[in-house]
């Protein structure tokens, strides 16, 4: 008896040091057998070795599990708790099978860097799941559609090295945590949180965040993500942006700093605003995707032959543009009214009835506009519709409006000064300033003398009671004043009438002598008047950009709008376009393309951003129709010589053929064929096709000023308040 006593405490101490040895050897194998007993059909895997890190799927390092990778198998059942004791392990993928259950919790596996539960069946996710996961690189929940609504948690901070979090069709739930930046998740480049229940706004952290693709769309919930998408401004890590099917509202940022970007999709929003020309300009984008929107001004034109782009319209695929062709401007009267829309943040409740290039067509209803029988606006109705920010001043630029009514919204600042016959009503705005009905007329440095209104006519010689002869045009504003700048003399405030009155310039614009002249019955201009009208014209624009007490860019500089004193002097005309830049123009600006086809400069054209070196582009094709008397586009012409632009460069690179570019009824001889030359090398860098190697007008003024006379007058014809000196010292010629 005794013996057999010996005999089994001796084989349950061999039994005990061999379960000791086997738990040393490898303290995983219970976890990974709970694992194996979990799945339903866990025969598929062919676990049958007694040794779990010999087991297909399983990869071991010194007998520690550090990889379950049992993906695309079509398992059952569900995953274990003991999954969380694994505590070596670095990799778990278990996507594309048919798992269900709650997730466990890998809360304090501290090596974990990478797991994927992707295309299951799993009912819940635990709120401690991230704890102490400080290793974790990447994860992904995708296309777990049972799984009971869950929010991203706090504890998700815990993982400051994760680059990449997934969870497309997941049931998220709630707003997106305002902890996705730099400073948390240094290394976050992508955020998939599609197909799910999200609300609420972008946070603004996203604006300091490394992300670098963003998929937030087509949420479920009833508000969806909403407001402004403006925090895609200065993202400039982002590849690709999906936001479709949601709710943002609000004009589309300018987004030409983001030139990584190679995909952006807004489909089915409510955004509003004009599309800036910037996005056909970005280098890497190739899918732009904007349709079912309600996007107003003119239908974008992209010029990039490879961005697979859907810009959508009215009918089938909504947005409010003004035109179905694309890159054509909208109605004079449709811009004022997208000014007021732009002051006041792109209104909803414009964009969904403010269609089409008639704001008075009786077809359509313009919400809170109405019209006379002439089609001109005489009453804007914006009460009760919940608009904020200022009274538009683009208001005062109507010059029929009879009634304006802004009663109950929240707008704020100082009411605008409108025509004394206007009936301004702003009750119900507690944060405007108090009203105060001040005629608004320009403000020059003298103040401009009244007169009566003239019959209505585009422009007209008149005469003051003084005698001085004047020329009558309805328009915006003026700009400022100089001796090269057509001057305004006064203003006419009459009964609806609201006009501006400016010095008359008996000879007409230089279009009328430059390309009308024989049906005019006029001489041709020789080529010393148009060196000194073009010279003239320099220096008014030298004012306006760099010389005035704040920088304009004209945006309209063409031979129509250059006029002609009895002397052949020029001053440049119409303002209508001119824009205030910051900085002497240093800056490009973005704003809607105007101007006249054949004088705008090509990256207005493509980008929407202007600087003053669309001016002198603009200065260089009226150097080019100086030298040839052709026009900036002549329709009538074969197609290859249709532009002047093209057409004059290649002349002008071949010193045989360019003489028979330069316009027949100039006298040549060897000093003026010289000069001409001058001004076409001048002609082809103003006209270059990258503005930063254009120049200035200070240093055309220089290469002009060489090749004429300096003009003097007999006697002093121009007060103090036109500008400046224009005898100033031009002695340095680069040419």
């Amino acid at each position: 008896m005794k013996e057999s006593y010996m005999f089994i405490s001796l084989l349950l101490c061999l039994l005990s040091f061999n379960l000791s040895v086997h738990t040393e050897s490898n303290r995983d194998s219970i976890h990974i057998e709970a694992l194996k007993a979990s799945l339903g059909n866990s025969s598929i895997l062919k676990w049958f070795d007694p040794e779990p890190c010999k087991w297909n799927y399983i990869t071991c390092r010194q007998n520690r599990v550090i990889r379950i990778q049992i993906n695309y198998l079509s398992l059952g059942g569900s995953l274990p708790q003991d999954l969380q004791y694994l505590d070596v392990l670095e990799i778990l993928e278990v996507a594309s099978n048919r798992l269900s259950g709650p997730i466990p919790s890998l809360a304090g596996l501290s090596s974990l860097k990478h797991a994927q539960f992707d295309k299951n069946f799993f009912s819940y996710v635990p709120f401690d799941f991230f704890r102490g996961l400080t290793s974790l690189r990447s994860i992904s929940f995708d296309f777990n559609p049972n799984i009971s609504s869950w929010e991203i948690p706090e504890s998700l901070k815990d993982v400051r090295g994760l680059k990449s979090f997934s969870a497309n069709v997941a049931c998220i739930s709630g707003t997106i945590p305002d902890f996705f930046w730099a400073d948390t998740f240094p290394r976050l480049r992508h955020l998939h949180l599609a197909m799910n229940n999200l609300h609420g706004k972008i946070p603004s952290s996203f604006a300091k965040s490394s992300i670098q693709t963003l998929w937030l769309h087509d949420q479920n919930s009833d508000f969806k993500l909403h407001g402004s998408v403006a925090v895609l401004r200065n993202k400039t890590s982002l590849t690709q942006v999906r936001l479709a099917g949601n709710s943002f509202t609000g004009p589309l940022p300018d987004l030409s700093k983001l030139i990584s970007l190679e995909e952006l999709n807004l489909r089915y929003n409510w955004l509003t605003g004009v599309v800036p020309l910037s996005l056909a300009n970005l280098p890497k984008l190739s899918n732009l995707y904007l349709a079912h929107n309600l996007l107003q001004g003119p239908t974008p034109a992209f010029v990039n032959s490879k961005l697979d782009s859907d810009i959508g319209k009215d009918a089938n695929g909504f947005n409010s543009f003004c035109l179905d062709d694309p890159g054509v401007a909208c109605d004079s009267g449709v811009e004022v009214l997208l000014s007021i829309a732009e002051s006041m943040g792109y209104p909803l409740v414009f964009a969904k009835s403010w269609k089409g290039n008639d704001p008075c067509d009786s077809s359509r209803i313009w919400k809170g506009i109405s019209c006379d029988d002439k089609g001109n606006i005489k009453v804007v109705n914006l009460k009760n519709l919940g608009l904020s920010g200022p009274i538009p001043n683009e208001l005062t630029g109507l010059p029929n409006l009879v009634k304006l009514d802004v009663s109950n919204n929240h707008l704020s600042g100082e009411v605008p000064s409108f025509r004394l016959n206007v009936n301004v009503n702003t009750d119900g705005n507690p944060d405007i300033e108090n009203y105060r009905h001040v005629p608004h007329p320009e403000s020059p440095e003298k103040p401009p003398s009244e007169v009566s209104c003239l019959p209505e006519k585009e422009s007209i010689p008149g005469e003051m009671s003084d005698g001085t002869k004047i020329a009558v045009k309805r328009m915006k504003f003026g700009v400022v004043r100089h001796c090269h700048l057509v001057a305004l003399l006064g203003y006419c405030l009459e009964g609806n009438e609201r006009i501006l009155v400016y010095e008359f310039m008996p000879q007409g614009s230089l279009s009328r002598h430059l390309f009308n002249w024989k049906e005019e019955g006029l001489e041709p201009l020789e080529w010393s008047r148009r060196l000194s009208i073009a010279l003239d014209v320099d220096r008014g624009l030298e004012y306006l950009h760099s010389l005035a007490n704040d920088g304009f860019i004209h945006r309209d500089l063409k031979p129509s709008n250059i006029l002609l004193r009895d002397d052949m002097h020029a001053k440049v005309a119409d303002f209508g376009l001119a824009l205030l830049v910051p900085d002497k123009g240093k800056d490009s600006i973005e704003t809607r393309l105007v101007g006249t086809p054949g004088y705008i400069a090509p990256e207005y054209i493509v980008t929407g951003r202007v600087t003053t070196k669309a001016d002198v582009f603009s200065f260089g094709v009226i150097l080019m129709e100086l030298i040839t008397g052709r026009k900036a586009i002549e329709t009538s012409h074969p197609k290859d010589i249709v532009h002047l632009v093209p057409w004059f460069r290649r002349m002008h690179t071949n010193k045989s053929t360019f003489p028979n570019a330069i316009d027949e009824t100039v006298a040549l001889d060897e000093e003026t064929l010289a000069s001409v030359s001058t001004v076409a090398e001048l002609a082809d860098h103003c006209c270059t096709g990258k503005p930063c190697q254009r120049p200035d007008m200070n240093h055309i003024v220089n290469v002009l000023s060489c090749l004429i006379e300096p003009w003097r007058p007999v006697k002093p014809v121009y007060d103090d308040i036109y500008g400046i000196d224009i005898h100033r010292d031009r002695s340095q010629c680069p040419y």
